[in-house]
């Protein structure tokens, strides 16, 4: 608990360290989820690369997966893997990234 505590003073309260969290939308997790496991990958691996509980994880492949955004392999190593459409979804979501950073 205190290494939670230290981790919490240093991203939200200590202004000297010049690192501030900011808070991910829902669409930046989807990305990154997809990111992940565009070459397929295990649900450990999206847990631990994109910083997620496993409780929130699992809500999120659920989604991304009635969605048509990932694809669930059965009885294989590698668990989840990128569709076309989540393809799709991520060139369209850097597209607009870069539309709002360019200003």
């Amino acid at each position: 608990m205190r290494f939670e505590k230290f981790l919490y003073y240093l991203y939200y309260k200590n202004k000297t360290f010049g690192v501030v969290a900011v808070p991910r939308s829902k669409l930046d997790i989807f990305a990154e989820v997809l990111e992940i496991a565009k070459n397929g990958t295990t649900k450990t691996r999206i847990i631990s690369q994109a910083n997620l509980n496993r409780k929130l994880a699992t809500c999120i492949l659920h989604l991304l997966a009635d969605l048509d955004l990932l694809a669930e392999a059965q009885n294989s190593p590698i668990s989840y893997c990128t569709t076309e459409k989540g393809f799709r979804f991520l060139n369209e979501y850097h597209y607009i990234q870069g539309l709002l950073n360019s200003e």
